[in-house]
C-alpha cells in the first residue's frame, strides 16, 4: 500500500519549485484546502471531474511527466500568456491528484496508462475515450480512492498552509 504522507512530502515541494507567480501560489494553496472538503461533500469523482474541467489537460499530461521525471530543470510551461493564474493552479492541483492515483495499485483499474492520449490536441475521440476510461473506472473504484486518497490530501492541504506564504 502506498504512504500518501510520504508521496505528499515528496513531489510537492518540486511541484511547487516551478512557481514563480504569487497569484498562482495563492490559487494553489487555496485548492488544496478546498478540494479535500470538496471531495468529502461532493464525493472524490465529481470534485476530480470539477477540477479536470478548470484544467489544461495537455499541460497537466506534461507536468505530470515532468513530475514522474528526475529531472532538476524547471518546468516552463506554464508561461502563457493566455493562460489564466487559476488554470494553472487547478492544472498543478489536478496534476497532483492524478500523480498519487498514479502510484497506487488502482493506477490500471482507474485507466492511468497512456495518459497522453488525455490531451485533445493529439485526437479529440480518443481524448473523449480516454476521459470515459477514467471516469468509469474512478466511479467503479470511488470509494477505495476515497479512502486511499485522504491522507495523500490533507497532507498537500498542510504543506501548502504551511509553505505557501502570500
Amino acid at each position: 500500500m502506498i504512504d500518501g504522507i510520504k508521496l505528499a512530502v515528496d513531489v510537492f515541494p518540486k511541484a511547487i519549485s516551478n512557481i514563480e507567480d504569487k497569484d498562482v501560489l495563492k490559487y494553489l494553496k487555496s485548492r488544496c484546502r478546498d478540494f479535500p472538503e470538496e471531495a468529502l461533500n461532493s464525493g472524490f469523482l465529481p470534485a476530480f471531474l470539477f477540477y479536470l474541467s478548470k484544467s489544461d489537460v495537455c499541460v497537466l499530461i506534461d507536468f505530470l511527466n515532468y513530475l514522474n521525471s528526475n529531472s532538476e530543470i524547471k518546468f516552463d510551461k506554464f508561461s502563457k500568456e493566455n493562460e489564466s493564474k487559476q488554470t494553472i493552479a487547478y492544472t498543478i492541483y489536478t496534476a497532483l491528484v492524478i500523480y498519487f492515483l498514479e502510484k497506487t495499485e488502482l493506477k490500471d483499474k482507474i485507466g492511468l496508462n497512456d495518459l497522453d492520449k488525455l490531451c485533445p490536441k493529439n485526437d479529440i475521440n480518443e481524448s473523449a475515450k480516454k476521459l470515459e476510461e477514467i471516469l468509469n473506472g474512478l466511479y467503479f473504484n470511488s470509494s477505495i480512492v476515497s479512502i486511499l486518497s485522504k491522507n495523500y490530501l490533507l497532507t498537500l492541504k498542510r504543506l501548502a498552509e504551511a509553505i505557501i506564504n502570500v
